[in-house]
């Protein structure tokens, strides 16, 4: 279907691949949100400026028209549980995808489209934004994440990656049925980290971008037009969603 229906109003579809779509340049995900539209993007690659991301979701692609804001549902998963579940699923006997037998999991700063600890360490090393924990707000300058962190991820796995006697030409598969759950769920972390990064960043870039909208609705000098767009963000985390899906929305 290339629509879908929605309190009267047929909307369209539109899907989109990050990596694909991508702008090196501004190290950003090409996105077109366009009015009427419902738009799936998996797993968003925004590396790009505060500013540069707020014009590509609260533009217009029509620039002779306005947009009066955006509707953002971010899918969001616990960490921790993405790792064990990430050990558990791969561990199988048989495997349910087959890349566990070829695939590098200590690779963990190797994208396509750069190495990922240079694209997403900025944003993490100073995210600029307070993170509530423990019932009390970090300061906005407090590194989530530093440069050196991802090196010490990727060394911690490659300390157990093919190091071990019976295991030296052994497959990421093999590592798993093999070591101690211990050591076989740091190596699956390691292996899903991506993952762990890119969701932080877009949970950081995500508010940014509503703390900029927000400021700039309450200043007078700017348009009437950029004072009354909406960024309307909904972050749900998925296992909320999964076990109280009513409670979640």
């Amino acid at each position: 279907k290339n629509h879908m229906q929605a309190f009267g109003a047929s909307l369209k579809d539109n899907n989109i691949s990050p990596r694909t779509n991508f702008n090196a340049v501004t190290k950003c995900s090409v996105v077109s949100l366009e009015p009427g539209t419902v738009t799936v993007i998996e797993a968003p690659e925004f590396h790009c400026d505060t500013n540069q991301l707020d014009n590509l979701l609260m533009n217009n692609p029509d620039s002779a028209h306005s947009k009066w804001g955006i509707k953002v549902i971010h899918l969001v998963r616990n960490p921790f549980s993405m790792a064990v579940s990430n050990y558990h699923f791969h561990s199988q006997d048989p495997t349910p995808e087959p890349f566990v037998h070829w695939a590098n999991p200590c690779s963990l700063t190797e994208k396509q489209i750069g190495p990922l600890a240079d694209l997403v360490a900025p944003t993490l090393s100073r995210p600029m934004i307070r993170i509530p924990m423990n019932g009390e707000l970090f300061p906005a300058d407090m590194p989530i994440m530093t440069r050196q962190d991802f090196d010490n991820i990727a060394n911690d796995c490659n300390y157990l990656f093919q190091t071990k006697a019976g295991l030296v030409n052994a497959t990421y598969y093999e590592h798993l049925r093999a070591l101690d759950p211990t050591e076989g769920l740091r190596m699956a972390t390691a292996d899903k980290f991506s993952h762990f990064a890119l969701m932080t960043n877009d949970l950081i870039m995500f508010d940014r971008v509503r703390q900029l909208e927000q400021e700039r609705s309450a200043s007078a000098s700017e348009p009437p037009r950029q004072r009354h767009r909406e960024f309307d963000l909904i972050t749900m985390p998925m296992e909320e969603w999964i076990d109280h899906p009513y409670e979640s929305m």
